[in-house]
């Protein structure tokens, strides 16, 4: 089990997102959902 999100530093109520944090997501993402599940190796 794990969790994939895009890194956020919030201040005052305001979320601060920097562009490179949600193309790391993404990559990450798709990585693991192309990746075959481990029973079928």
């Amino acid at each position: 089990v794990g969790c994939i999100g895009i890194p956020t530093e919030n201040t005052h109520g305001f979320e601060i997102v920097l562009e490179e944090g949600i193309e790391a997501c993404r990559r990450t993402l798709v990585e693991f959902l192309v990746q075959p599940p481990d029973d079928e190796a």
